[in-house]
């Protein structure tokens, strides 16, 4: 039985917000919230968990290994692990192990989740190939990023022009690609969540100075003739609601009983009768991490 989780860093966060939402029902959990760095006793950090108000505890001196579980949304792995328990799980967004480790688990990724969550229909339609641009928002970094693009903006603003130690390139006012790794760890966990190594997926990932929503372009081939009408059918039948609004995109809803986050899509037809253009965005990146982790630590209290 899971009774004791700790989250490390970005505790104040969206991401954190999210997990701590979606154990809302895990009773008996005690959940612990840790950030580095020295504390002013002064000025204690809380967070409200299930009406009750946890304080923030420094990470620098708190005793890991009574820990059953450790989620890190910021900070090094490689750091961190020497001080748990050998077997000790620990359980990163995905891209912040940076190496393979068995007591890592990596979650799933937004920009992963909503491209498998759109895509996963399609193959039952003879989908052949994706091409995809994602337009990602400094929130999937973390709380901090969000901090970093506003006192980069203010900084430039001003005059000063100061680049944030968050980001590796200057963020206001600019976008630039991920690299190269990064895109093919994204596009081996699509094809894993699509179970599908036989589609061909070409993906570019853009960093843009955006705080909040996540956008994704599909050129979407398939083997025969398709139309929006078709693929609207086809989402409808995998179990979407889908409202066309007057004037704007055709909205995307996923049951309400599975919490689903809200997608909204913009269906067009492509440039030939086998190809159509998909335009999706998401604002509840949360969502993706939040429901993974609850997945994984179901599997891991078994074990426990």
């Amino acid at each position: 039985m899971l009774h004791r989780l700790g989250i490390w860093g970005d505790t104040e966060g969206d991401r954190a917000r999210a997990i701590l939402a979606a154990l809302e029902s895990w009773e008996n959990l005690q959940v612990v919230l840790l950030e580095e760095g020295e504390s002013d006793p002064d000025e204690e950090t809380t967070v409200l968990f299930r009406q009750r108000t946890l304080i923030v505890q420094n990470a620098d001196n708190y005793a890991l290994d009574e820990l059953q579980a450790l989620v890190v949304l910021r900070g090094d792995c490689q750091e961190i692990l020497p001080r748990l328990s050998q077997g000790q799980p620990v359980l990163v967004p995905e891209g912040g192990a940076r190496w393979v480790h068995p007591q890592v688990y990596e979650l799933i990724a937004p920009e992963v989740d909503l491209a498998a969550r759109v895509l996963r229909p399609m193959l039952a339609m003879g989908l052949k190939a994706v091409q995809l641009v994602s337009l990602e928002p400094v929130s999937m970094r973390g709380n901090q990023a969000v901090s970093g693009l506003v006192r980069e903006v203010v900084d430039m603003l001003n005059g000063r022009g100061k680049q944030h130690e968050t980001f590796p390139l200057q963020m206001a006012f600019n976008h630039w690609p991920l690299l190269a790794e990064e895109i093919q760890k994204s596009l081996d966990a699509l094809r894993q969540c699509l179970d599908s190594q036989a589609l061909q997926l070409d993906w570019i990932r853009l960093q843009v100075p955006v705080f909040y929503g996540l956008v994704q372009y599909l050129h979407l081939s398939f083997a025969t003739a398709v139309s929006p009408a078709m693929l609207k059918d086809l989402l409808l039948h995998a179990g979407y609601n889908l409202d066309e609004v007057p004037g704007g995109p055709v909205e995307m809803l996923a049951r309400e009983d599975e919490q689903e986050p809200n997608i909204h899509a913009d269906i067009q037809a492509g440039a030939t009768e086998n190809t159509l253009c998909l335009r999706v965005n998401v604002d509840n990146l949360r969502f993706s991490i939040a429901k993974n982790l609850v997945e994984v630590l179901q599997k891991l209290e078994k074990a426990l």
